[in-house]
């Protein structure tokens, strides 16, 4: 008696889907990119708002001929990576504490705003920060908890 052992292809996870991007999606891809996306992904979200297509043999010639006609259109948008919005949001919503003497005269200027940002975890040079023309000084008690702006600039 000869035995064979049967795979279930129903208990192996399915793979990755393979679509082409019809816009930009933020984490996925740019427009006309050829990506595989998880099928979970792909068919709650990116098929039915058709965001994208399923990457077909017709679908890759067809949307590779329309890639070409906006070509032009393509290289003149600014396509800024991922991970660079990803640190943006991620310092638009950081909140620094600056801790300054109650006891001894101070002004505010580049060099707390910089030692500030180092306790939070953020490292980087004096010219990347930018300061209103108001100056602020203390020891106040009325600006304190108080929320002020200041710019970072991020240079990669």
């Amino acid at each position: 008696m000869k035995l064979e052992v049967v795979e279930y292809e129903t208990l192996k996870p399915a793979g990755p889907l393979k679509v082409i991007l019809l816009q930009d999606i933020e984490g996925v891809g740019h427009q006309f990119d050829v990506v595989d996306v998880d099928r979970k992904l792909a068919r709650s979200n990116l098929l039915p708002t058709r965001k994208a297509v399923y990457a077909s043999p017709f679908d890759l010639e067809y949307y590779a001929k329309v890639k070409e006609k906006m070509a032009d259109e393509l290289a003149k948008r600014i396509r800024i990576p991922y991970e660079y919005i990803c640190i943006g949001r991620d310092l638009q919503a950081l909140v620094v504490p600056i801790k300054v003497s109650m006891e001894n005269k101070w002004t505010l200027d580049k060099n707390i705003i910089k030692t500030s940002l180092r306790q939070a975890g953020v490292d980087m040079l004096d010219d990347a920060i930018f300061l209103d023309d108001e100056v602020i000084s203390g020891p106040n008690f009325e600006i304190e908890a108080r929320l002020i702006r200041f710019y970072v600039v991020v240079c990669f």
